[in-house]
């Protein structure tokens, strides 16, 4: 007898006249509890009690833009033959949660400069929430059918019989992506939470360091994960962007270390 993780039973339901995805109900507790955690954090890291809303609020259509960008650009086959606004169908599925953090980055330094607010601060405040909110995402991601890997033998293995993956045996079993990256941004989120308290606080380690483990170890989870995800559609440029991303979220973490150790020592240097 086989034990598998059974398919999603439902992919939304009804409230009167609309019909509400889950993934669209998960998306937004992850939202509320991304902000939740930033603001608590924040609030006892500088005492500002009203940025995390302004941030949160300001980010989220550019955050969004990238991540829809991401997916459609990394998924260019699968909208080939669909009507145009289903590039823009983002109820139904399709965010590239590495698109978002580069949009959401770019934009949240403008928006700190502005109100001049410290932006590494705020970020080692958001890294946690982030992943938690990822957590969320990921699960609206098993009820819409997505983030599924290649077939298992193992004894957790997902079973599809979603309308859209006729194409494939629904006797077989797959990899459930979705849970294994749940299982590595807890497992992340504990990783970050430990250095904050027991090395950050008691070393002279600078201000974005939480932020930067944050990407560094996801960027190396997503690059562990990927080799087992299933493609269902292929990129026409020939390129898998998640690695491309991935590679790029460990060279950014890495660069916002190193730059804040140089810096350190710059100062440390003048002060001889």
């Amino acid at each position: 007898m086989h034990f598998y993780i059974p398919p999603p039973p439902i992919s939304g339901f009804w409230l009167g006249p609309l019909y509400v995805h889950m993934y669209s109900v998960f998306m937004l507790a992850g939202a509320l509890v991304l902000f939740e955690l930033t603001n608590r954090r924040f609030i006892v890291l500088t005492g500002n009690r009203e940025f995390t809303a302004f941030a949160v609020t300001s980010l989220l259509i550019p955050v969004i833009l990238g991540a829809r960008l991401w997916h459609v650009v990394s998924h260019t086959q699968m909208y080939e033959h669909q009507p145009f606004y289903k590039v823009f169908a983002i109820w139904e599925g399709g965010l590239g949660f590495i698109g978002g953090v580069f949009s959401g980055l770019i934009c949240f330094f403008v928006i700190a400069k502005i109100k001049k607010v410290p932006p590494f601060t705020f970020l080692d405040a958001l890294a946690p929430g982030i992943l938690a909110a990822l957590c969320f995402a990921r699960l609206g991601n098993y009820f819409n059918g997505e983030v599924f890997g290649t077939e298992t033998t193992l004894p957790w293995g997902l079973k599809l019989s979603h309308e859209g993956f006729k194409d494939l045996n629904v006797e077989k079993y797959f990899h459930p992506i979705f849970l294994y990256e749940i299982i590595l941004n807890v497992f992340i989120i504990v990783i970050l939470l430990v250095l904050e308290k027991r090395v950050f606080v008691k070393t002279v380690f600078p201000k974005g360091s939480v932020f930067a483990a944050f990407l560094v170890l996801y960027g190396l989870g997503r690059f562990a994960l990927e080799p087992m995800r299933y493609n269902l559609q292929q990129n026409s440029f020939g390129l898998d962007l998640n690695y491309v991303g991935a590679a790029a979220m460990i060279i950014v973490g890495v660069l916002i270390a190193c730059r804040h150790t140089i810096a350190s020592g710059k100062l440390r240097n003048s002060g001889d």
